[in-house]
């Protein structure tokens, strides 16, 4: 996957038995198209810094046990045409307008 003649990267961790927080580092890149960490057993809350990922098009979240607020930036990237936040616990899983 190339966006705008750059270089972009792929992130495929889907179903890997991962547990924990989500790394609040991953949302520094910049090259990340694709984000798939469904189907595992992350918890927490997803980090205002994901809404940084400008190329990110896929981003595949559900399934984990995440809690808190979705940042509204990050539904609203440029780019993504593609998420997945449904599946366990993500009925708790609200979009938050704060920043």
């Amino acid at each position: 996957m190339e966006a705008s003649g750059t270089e972009s990267a792929l992130f495929f961790l889907s179903s890997n038995k991962l547990q924990g927080a989500l790394p609040t580092e991953l949302g520094i890149t910049d090259l990340l198209a694709m984000m798939k960490l469904q189907m595992n057993n992350l918890d927490g809350h997803v980090a205002n810094s994901f809404s940084n990922m400008n190329k990110l098009e896929v981003f595949y979240l559900g399934q984990n046990s995440f809690t808190g607020d979705m940042p509204s930036t990050v539904i609203q990237l440029p780019i993504l045409c593609y998420t997945n936040l449904h599946g366990k616990h993500f009925d708790q899983f609200t979009v938050s307008n704060n920043s």
